[in-house]
């Protein structure tokens, strides 16, 4: 998790309280997990995904998983590297939108 510890004190939101920071941590992690995920599985072959399919089936555990992606996919570091960057800049520039902007209804059309 200290990736996402090091995210977080980068983008230094000092309006957080405690508890937010909590709950953000356990979103942007299962948030990083899901992105990892699906770029990792996207990079298999069809049947490498039935292969994966087979070893979850049997809830194997991380070690084999790793194994398995480590087989499969050669260049594993750099592209989970690629996934790490990218979700690091989509964290870090994307613009919060102001909580006006988010509570307030679009007006309703005006009618003759």
């Amino acid at each position: 998790m200290s990736f996402i510890d090091d995210v977080l004190k980068e983008k230094n939101d000092t309006s957080l309280t405690a508890d937010q920071l909590t709950q953000i941590k356990t979103l942007l992690l299962k948030e990083l997990n899901e992105k990892v995920n699906t770029h990792l599985v996207a990079l298999l072959s069809e049947k490498d995904q039935l292969e994966l399919d087979e070893l979850l089936n049997k809830n194997v555990n991380d070690e084999e998983l790793d194994k398995f992606f480590q087989t499969k996919i050669p260049n594993l570091v750099p592209e989970m590297t690629s996934v790490l960057l990218n979700f690091r800049m989509d964290y870090l520039y994307t613009p919060v939108a102001k909580s006006e902007e988010i509570l307030m209804p679009s007006p309703a059309p005006i009618s003759h």
